[in-house]
């Protein structure tokens, strides 16, 4: 239903992106700006992706953190551009 609402707003399904039933990634169809939004179930396996939104979200220090991660491996090829947001985002989670 979620899926379906966002679509209806605009977004699309990114279709180089795990897709199961618990799982979706959309993005904004806007040009001017780059919007991606996971839609994750409640209960799910996915759901380390909530606890890191809430992490990012209660430590600023974190956020610029991540966006450096970013930044720094935008030019490299899409693999090695993920492989280092998931160690970050690895690293984060196994903070307590």
């Amino acid at each position: 239903l979620a899926v379906n609402v966002l679509e209806g707003a605009g977004y699309t399904i990114k279709t180089d992106t795990l897709r199961t039933h618990d799982l979706c990634m959309l993005e904004s169809s806007r040009k001017d700006i780059h919007v991606a939004l996971q839609v994750v179930s409640m209960g799910s396996k996915f759901e380390f992706f909530v606890i890191f939104r809430d992490r990012l979200r209660g430590n600023p220090h974190l956020v610029a953190e991540y966006n450096r991660v970013k930044i720094g491996a935008q030019h490299e090829d899409e693999d090695r551009y993920r492989e280092a947001k998931s160690k970050f985002i690895e690293r984060v989670l196994g903070e307590a």
